[in-house]
């Protein structure tokens, strides 16, 4: 007679994520045992937050405006 199938599962850790640059901890459940260190969580992440893309954005801009005023004042001196 047939044994019963059953799927054998690994074992589930209790593990805490700790982010480097906020000081973080996330407790979550995982197969490996050790605690972790990330460097970026969600909330320090620029994806997540989006803090630095307006940042950007604007440097760009304020540099875009400094090379058209350049130009306009070589053309206006030759």
């Amino acid at each position: 007679m047939k044994e019963k199938n059953e799927k054998k599962y690994l074992p589930l850790y209790e593990t805490i994520y700790h982010c480097i640059s906020c000081d973080k901890k996330y407790q979550t459940t995982s197969t490996y045992v050790r605690d972790n260190l990330i460097n970026n969580c969600s909330n320090c992440n620029i994806f997540y937050t989006g803090s630095l893309a307006s940042e950007v954005k604007t440097g760009m801009v304020e540099k875009f405006h400094q090379r058209s005023q350049k130009v306009k004042m070589k053309n206006k001196i030759t």
